[in-house]
């Protein structure tokens, strides 16, 4: 049985309109009736963030799951990124074996990779700083 439990928290889809957009960069949760469309997983999230980012330019506007509680989901694995080495791999690798020590399953620290390694560099380390307890 894993000890390594994500904290349970409503997801939310978040807009990034970017810099190449004519109205210049901006960040929102995506609202609707007034307050913040909140998802109870994260797949639900993805699958309205999918939705509207196919009838988006990707060049101006992305959107993305994230959930809507501040605070990383696995707050009790904790990964030291400041003063080591910045490649991508080692990242990958230090972020992994934090998971295994903190006792998270293997399918947990599967899920990490696929979403760390899903976009760039930059969404790479945005995975890390979202997820864990970074130093």
């Amino acid at each position: 049985m894993s000890t390594c439990v994500p904290v349970k928290k409503p997801w939310g889809v978040w807009a990034v309109r970017l810099a190449s957009s004519a109205a210049g960069p901006a960040v929102a949760w995506l609202q609707a009736d007034g307050g913040r469309e909140e998802y109870g997983t994260k797949a639900e999230a993805r699958a309205r963030a999918d939705a509207l980012n196919a009838g988006t330019r990707p060049d101006t506007r992305r959107y993305e799951p994230r959930p809507s509680a501040d605070g990383p989901p696995y707050p009790q694995v904790r990964v030291q990124l400041t003063g080591q080495d910045g490649n991508t791999f080692a990242i990958l690798v230090r972020c992994q074996a934090a998971m295994r020590d903190a006792g998270c399953a293997e399918s947990e620290v599967d899920g990490f990779v696929l979403e760390a390694i899903s976009r760039d560099y930059d969404h790479l380390l945005r995975t890390c700083t979202h997820w864990f307890d970074v130093q």
